[in-house]
Parts: structure tokens; C-alpha cells; sequence
């Protein structure tokens, strides 16, 4: 080792410069511009040691000077993150750079990373508290808990950052009642006979990720080999998702096969395709699944009794809801003063309806989209059967002591799970919940029509003892009729409570 004092010719510092050998072997120059040679000495062997960690495989101190445009780079490359999407999300927001962050050892003062994300929150107005829970907190935390185990940081500064405070309650998906999922699905089937759907059929959708209780994703990314005949055989964890053993029901076992064998599938296709015959988007799924919950919604508030409903389609209703304004009319703008008239009327009418039925289905969609139907599965099960048989179904994780490690899966039947989930569907058995018990309405007319003969001629039958059906209680969309809360009748708010 040599050591020589230097001047800066550009600055006028004064310093020391050291000759070493690098870990190649090499010799080089090092400069600490200290005035104390003492200072210098201090700071030359900390260098070595840095190196002499480096040479070990032990994370150096050097690295909280690694620049943070650089962590971030290394960690979307080469951390092992679960998904595509969820690599996505995290470049886009660690990129941002919301605190200002210039080096790794900015990550190590979680006070004052604390203070920088509440005057952050207040950007966001009223979800900026979540918001920098999900996105500002959560994500430099998975990036320095990588840093540390790479050994790209001696240590994970932020393992002890508590979770910031949040001002609201957090959003808690709702489970569908019975009589809610039966009118939503015939509302898929409705919507799929309109445009012809065929074999492309948003209600089998609806019904496998229902009957599978797996999260969408998961089902989503099934192919038509995975489907056995008795479940669907999902891939292994990824990350922290679990997937569950998604057995299905042997009567919904042929419906699937059905559906798979009217489209010609083969066996590298995907198990579930979009009502277009393509590959699921998530995003483009989740607006096709809410506008047959919608629909599903008006057929159960719609009041048959109420003059004003005479006249007005529940499709054109649903769709005003949907879509924030009532549809448009085929062809050219009229001419004719009495046409123009009867399209303002018409407008009128459906206005009218969706005044007084929007805060009905608002009511009943609150909280609920696509994932809600692994909320309702694991609600409506865990009324009917083992606990543990539905966990095993859904793939949730052991919580305690007993599930780890005295449980044997090997005597759980999962199937127990799907197929009390299928049964509550149909009608053939009941939630505590439930005042009464309902059938799946038939989605085409001629079959709804024999549906309300059939259920007459049995009323005869046993004496009488309930109302009489006639057949203008069904709503009927261009020849499709919707059934209500038992099939055919609308929904009683008295005596039905909108929520589980």
C-alpha cells in the first residue's frame, strides 16, 4: 500500500490518494479528500474492508450509495415477482419515484419516508391514504425485503415500517344472496341468446368460477387438458396465491364438457373463453360479467304491478343503468315530427325506471364484482359443509395449529364444497339465510312459460295452499323471459334482506 498527497487542481481540495489491488487482481487509485491524514486512514480501511466483503460474498456498506434508479432496474429484472402483471404495476410506480428517492441509504430513514408520504397522500385527495399503503409503501417494501436477501443491502431497512394510517375503512367484498346469483346467471343466458353467443357463453363463466370458487386468474389461465372430468387442475402456488383443488360437480361436469365440445376445443385451448371465442381479458371480462349483474339486478326489483312498467323493455333499462344513458335507435335520425315524438317518449319511459330501480341494483352491486363469487362460494359452503373442506377447495392457506399440522387432507373431500354451492344454486338446498326456498328460473319463454303451468298444476295439486302464477308475472326481453326471486315472480323487499 502507497499513499500520496494530492491537490485538486479543478476545486483546490486537499487529500490522499492510496494505491490497492482490486479483486481482479489489478492495481489501482482510490482519493478520500480529507485534510487529516488520520481521517484518510480511517476511511482507506473501511474500503477495504468493503472489498474484502465483496470478495466474501457479504453485503458492503458501499451499496447504500447504489443510486436508486439502479436498485430499481436490478429488481424488476431479476426479482422472481408472481405475475407479468404484477411486474407491470410495480415498474410503474417504483419508477415514478413518488418520495424523491436518490439513493439506497434514503430507504434506511423510515421517519422520514413516513412524513413524505402523508404530504404524498395529500396529492391523491381521498384515497391517498390507500393509495400510498398499496403503491408508495408496499411497493419499496418488496423492493428492499429482494435488496436484502440478494445481498444487495446489508439489511432490509424497511421490514419494521409499520403500515401507514388510513383514514376510511377498507372495501370488503360481499357475497351474493341465492336468489341474486340465479337472476345474474339468467341474465348471462339472456344476454348470450341476444347476440348469439352460442358456444361462447358468458353464463358458464359465471357459473365455473361460482361452482370452482378459485380466484379468476387462476381459472382463467385452465386449459381444456387441465379439466379431468372431476376438477380442474390448477398450477402450482405462485408467490403468495394459493390455487385451491376446484373440484366441480358431476352434473356441472357435463355441462362444462358440453360447452367445451360446442366450440371443438382442443386440448391446449383455453378452458374458458370470452363471449367473442378469444382468450379471457381480465378487464374486458369484468365489464361483460357487470352488465349481466345489471341485468339480473332489474329482473329481481322489476315491479310488474307499476303501469309505468308496462311498456318498457328490462334489457333497454338495464342497459341505461349500465352505461350511464339509455341506448340509441337503429337507423337514420327521424323526420317525421309523430316518430320523433314517440322516441322522446319512449326515452321518457326508460328514464323513468331507471330513476326508481338504479338505487335498488346500486344497492344490491354494492361491493360485489367478479371476485365477489369466490366470496359467495366460501360463504354459501362454509354454511353447509366442514370448514376445511372448503378451504381445501378454494385454496386458502392453514390458519392455526390444528389445520398445519394435525389436519389430514387426505380424509377432506373437497367436492363437498362444489357441490353444496351447485345445490344452493338450484334451489335444491337452502342458506340459513333464506326465507323461502327458490328454483333456477328457465332463461328461454317457451320454457319459463311451462315452468309457471308446471308450477300451477303441483299448487292444484296439494290443495291450493299457494298464489296462483299467471304468465304475464315473468319479464320478458324480445322473447326471453327473466325470472324473479323464485323463478318467476318479482322480488318482495319486505321479506327478502338485500345483503348476507
Amino acid at each position: 500500500m502507497s499513499v500520496e498527497r494530492v491537490k485538486s487542481k479543478r476545486t483546490g481540495k486537499r487529500g490522499f490518494r492510496y494505491r490497492y489491488r482490486t479483486l481482479a487482481g489489478t492495481r489501482s487509485y482510490i482519493t478520500f479528500w480529507l485534510a487529516e491524514r488520520s481521517d484518510a486512514e480511517k476511511a482507506f480501511r473501511a474500503f477495504l474492508d468493503d472489498q474484502e466483503k465483496k470478495k466474501l460474498g457479504i453485503p458492503s456498506q458501499q451499496n447504500w450509495l447504489t443510486r436508486y434508479s439502479d436498485l430499481v432496474k436490478s429488481f424488476i429484472e431479476q426479482a422472481p415477482i408472481s405475475s407479468e402483471a404484477r411486474r407491470t404495476v410495480l415498474k410503474k410506480h417504483l419508477e415514478k419515484n413518488y418520495l424523491d428517492l436518490k439513493i439506497a441509504a434514503d430507504l434506511a430513514n423510515v421517519g422520514k419516508l413516513t412524513a413524505a408520504c402523508r404530504t404524498e397522500a395529500l396529492k391523491h385527495g381521498r384515497n391517498g391514504d390507500e393509495f400510498c399503503r398499496r403503491y408508495v409503501q408496499g411497493t419499496l417494501k418488496q423492493l428492499t425485503a429482494w435488496a436484502a436477501s440478494n445481498s444487495l443491502l446489508p439489511y432490509d431497512p424497511l421490514a419494521a415500517w409499520k403500515k401507514l394510517p388510513r383514514s376510511s375503512q377498507p372495501k370488503r367484498r360481499r357475497a351474493f344472496l341465492p336468489a341474486e346469483m340465479r337472476a345474474i346467471v339468467d341474465a348471462a343466458a339472456v344476454i348470450d341468446a341476444l347476440f348469439g353467443r352460442g358456444g361462447h357463453s358468458s353464463a358458464m363463466i359465471i357459473k365455473t368460477l361460482l361452482v370452482t370458487g378459485n380466484r379468476p386468474g387462476a381459472i382463467f389461465d385452465a386449459k381444456v387438458s387441465d379439466f379431468t372430468g372431476m376438477r380442474i387442475d390448477l398450477p402450482a402456488a405462485r408467490g403468495c396465491k394459493r390455487n385451491g383443488v376446484a373440484m366441480v360437480p358431476e352434473e356441472f361436469a357435463r355441462e362444462l364438457q358440453e360447452y367445451i365440445q360446442s366450440r371443438k376445443a382442443k386440448p391446449s385451448d383455453p378452458l374458458l373463453v370470452s363471449p367473442k371465442g378469444e382468450p379471457i381479458d381480465s378487464r374486458n371480462i369484468q365489464r361483460c360479467v357487470r352488465r349481466a349483474m345489471v341485468l339480473g339486478c332489474v329482473a329481481l326489483a322489476w315491479p310488474a304491478a307499476d303501469p309505468a312498467a308496462a311498456d318498457v323493455d328490462p334489457m333497454a333499462v338495464a342497459d341505461a343503468i349500465f352505461n350511464g344513458k339509455p341506448r340509441g335507435f337503429a337507423g337514420a335520425p327521424p323526420t317525421d315530427d309523430a316518430k320523433k315524438r314517440r322516441r322522446e317518449e319512449a326515452v321518457a319511459k326508460i328514464n323513468v325506471m331507471v330513476e326508481r330501480l338504479k338505487p335498488k341494483v346500486d344497492q344490491i352491486l354494492k361491493d360485489k364484482d367478479l371476485y365477489a363469487l369466490r366470496a359467495t362460494h366460501i360463504s354459501w359452503a362454509r354454511q353447509l359443509v366442514n370448514a376445511d373442506c372448503v378451504k381445501l377447495q378454494v385454496g386458502h392457506a392453514p390458519r392455526d395449529m390444528a389445520e398445519a399440522h394435525y389436519t389430514d387432507l387426505g380424509l377432506l373431500d373437497p367436492s363437498a364444497s362444489a357441490a353444496a354451492v351447485w345445490n344452493v344454486l338450484l334451489g335444491r338446498q337452502r342458506l340459513r339465510i333464506e326465507s323461502q326456498p327458490a328454483v333456477l328460473a328457465m332463461a328461454a319463454g317457451a320454457e319459463s312459460m311451462a315452468y309457471v303451468a308446471a308450477y300451477n298444476e303441483q299448487n292444484k295439486q296439494n290443495g291450493g295452499k299457494k298464489e296462483t302464477l299467471a304468465a304475464s308475472q315473468g319479464l320478458t326481453v324480445s322473447g326471453v323471459v327473466i325470472g324473479g326471486l323464485d323463478g318467476t315472480r318479482t322480488r318482495d323487499l319486505r321479506r327478502d334482506k338485500p345483503t348476507l
